[in-house]
């Protein structure tokens, strides 16, 4: 591919041939999409065809053609949060993902809970933890938003394991304040009887 640019022209011209009179000629397009796609192509792994295939982890149940979102399922277990610079040793629910990242970095992250996963039929909860932003999005702050290697597993945790900051929680019932619901949630099994329901089911936020 020929593609000409100018410093004084905001558009870029690409080279085409006519395949059947052989003639060349240019075509105009805009240059900083030109310039997104070269990035997107070169930065995503899965856009060449002839690159070695990444493992994905048993986590990632879905994804985007060109991985832009991931969907990932975590299964209730037991994790250390922090919050005012102590930790607290919780279990922690059923969580559904879906991370949203663009040439290497975390654009933003929705999150759902879960009581039972029944595939496409599974009913989604509001995600009852706090740092949480309007339509189910996860505040990610100063958290690191690189990922490394495909790794979109790791790039969750390290989001999740920076400290909570929100000093509120909003999404679960009976609990508002972070301190007395971590110390619950450290002596207590995670009480799913408290979710509050956010009127959807898997295949509501999914292709297929």
């Amino acid at each position: 591919m020929i593609i000409r640019i100018s410093d004084i022209n905001e558009e870029a011209e690409i080279l085409e041939v006519n395949k059947i009179s052989n003639q060349e000629y240019f075509l105009s397009a805009p240059l900083k999409e030109i310039v997104k796609k070269i990035n997107d192509y070169t930065t995503n792994p899965y856009a060449n065809n002839h690159a070695k295939p990444y493992l994905l982890h048993s986590s990632i149940i879905g994804a985007s053609d060109d991985f832009g979102s991931i969907l990932i399922n975590q299964p209730e277990h037991i994790r250390i949060v922090t919050y005012k610079d102590k930790a607290y040793k919780i279990h922690f629910p059923n969580a559904l993902y879906i991370m949203y990242q663009n040439a290497g970095t975390v654009d933003s992250i929705k999150a759902f809970a879960y009581k039972q996963f029944d595939g496409t039929n599974t009913k989604l909860y509001r995600y009852p933890m706090p740092n949480m932003l309007g339509n189910n999005m996860i505040c990610i702050g100063s958290a690191p938003r690189k990922i490394s290697d495909c790794d979109y597993i790791k790039a969750l945790e390290n989001i999740i394991f920076t400290q909570y900051t929100h000093n509120t929680v909003n999404d679960i019932k009976s609990f508002k304040n972070t301190v007395d619901y971590f110390a619950y949630l450290s002596a207590n099994e995670f009480p799913y009887h408290l979710l509050i329901t956010d009127n959807k089911t898997l295949k509501d936020i999914v292709n297929g």
